[in-house]
């Protein structure tokens, strides 16, 4: 279903953003300078935010000063609905204080500017105007807005059909041909359980754990878009 009518606890595991966690060596995005989660308990930096301010970091990808949030940019949750990214931000403000231990924020250095100058960075178009979320069913436009909050898209690319290997890091594989080897049943056991066919796990980088917490109606909904033709 989509992320406003969900229950706050259960949209917080679907949106995976309730943790501080220093993102820059894990990712290995060190060398365009500090790209790190920022913390977004009340203990954090939104504390100073506004709602509405909280709600442009979303949609539009730039801080309470108008700066650029490097990795907010190249992420697709700006294509979320009014409804849902207010619901994202009544879950922020409900998250216990948690003390950040580790740095936080973007701090770009000089080859990352040159990168960003250059195109070489992933970017998302902006959006204007009030979006809306499709209607909830088993669709194909519903699913790709599932694999948009699932943050499916972000990886596998706008499509879903792979992303080629890039300045910051490997290529990601098209996920469209196994899953159209499966029936739907063996689709939601497999991102259920983070295991595919053949007792074969997903490697550690896939994040199967964002779908596993989504409800059978929204992996019903990925499994058609992921089988359905590309447009």
């Amino acid at each position: 279903m989509a992320l406003a009518q969900k229950p706050l606890v259960e949209l917080g595991r679907v949106a995976q953003h309730g943790e501080a966690r220093p993102a820059v060596q894990a990712e290995g995005f060190g060398f365009i300078g500090q790209l790190a989660t920022e913390n977004l308990t009340p203990a954090g930096k939104l504390a100073g935010y506004t709602d509405g301010e909280i709600f442009r970091a979303l949609r539009h990808g730039v801080d309470q000063k108008g700066h650029a949030l490097g990795m907010m940019g190249a992420l697709p949750y700006r294509q979320l609905s009014d409804d849902d990214l207010q619901s994202l931000v009544a879950y922020l403000r409900s998250l216990p204080p948690a003390a950040t231990t580790g740095p936080t924020g973007d701090r770009i250095n000089f080859v990352g500017l040159a990168m960003v100058g250059a195109g070489m960075l992933p970017s998302e178009p902006p959006v204007d105007g009030v979006v809306t979320a499709p209607p909830r069913g088993q669709t194909a436009e519903y699913g790709r807005y599932v694999a948009t909050f699932g943050e499916c898209r972000g990886c596998h690319g706008p499509d879903m059909t792979g992303t080629p290997a890039s300045a910051l890091g490997p290529a990601i594989p098209d996920p469209r041909p196994l899953v159209s080897t499966l029936s739907q049943a063996q689709f939601i056991e497999m991102m259920r359980s983070g295991v595919r066919p053949g007792d074969d796990p997903f490697p550690a980088t896939m994040p199967w754990q964002n779908a596993a917490a989504m409800d059978d109606h929204d992996l019903a909904a990925l499994y058609t878009y992921m089988t359905a033709p590309v447009e």
